[in-house]
């Protein structure tokens, strides 16, 4: 791999090692945010008291759309499905609530009467689902995107050490 300058000359060892730091500094960043987004999403299953919950129903949204113009020119709608479902459960102190969780989602696919460990805060105004996959996906994901960027330093990197060694400047 080689990389080029903005006038189209191949960059030094060098710089590509700057170049690489760079990317390194930018894949450090985003392994950050997916800290930052998982500490986020286990605070409040850590903070709060969990129980069982009974799905007792819940809201279906109309789909929402998202439109975009590929560089054909063609529209493409992309339609989701949102849920909000409802819980039932008892707090520790032996007394029953309803609440729902605080944000619809089109990944709660649910059935009525389906148990479901919960948490909720001591206000009861509403749940947050402790399953470890739906807390995890998006910083997984994020991880995911920052070992790609690891990655590409790293080769970018190894590049620059093999012209160095090479005698290439």
């Amino acid at each position: 791999m080689r990389l080029q300058s903005q006038d189209g000359k191949d960059l030094s060892p060098q710089e590509m090692f700057k170049v690489s730091r760079v990317v390194f500094k930018i894949g450090l960043g985003i392994i950050g945010f997916a800290l930052l987004l998982w500490a986020w999403n286990l605070s409040y299953v850590l903070t709060m008291d969990t129980t069982e919950g009974i799905v007792v129903g819940g809201e279906t949204y109309e789909p929402n759309s998202y439109q975009s113009r590929p560089s054909t020119g063609a529209r493409v709608v992309i339609r989701l499905n949102t849920h909000k479902p409802m819980f039932r459960f008892t707090d520790k102190d032996g007394n029953d609530h309803e609440a729902s969780v605080r944000f619809a989602a089109s990944n709660y696919n649910f059935t009525v009467g389906e148990k479901i460990t919960i948490a909720y805060p001591d206000d009861y105004s509403y749940v947050v689902i402790t399953d470890w996959w739906k807390n995890s996906r998006v910083p997984l994901i994020v991880l995911a995107i920052a070992a790609v960027v690891f990655l590409a330093g790293f080769s970018i990197r190894k590049t620059g050490k093999k012209l160095e060694a090479e005698g290439q400047s």
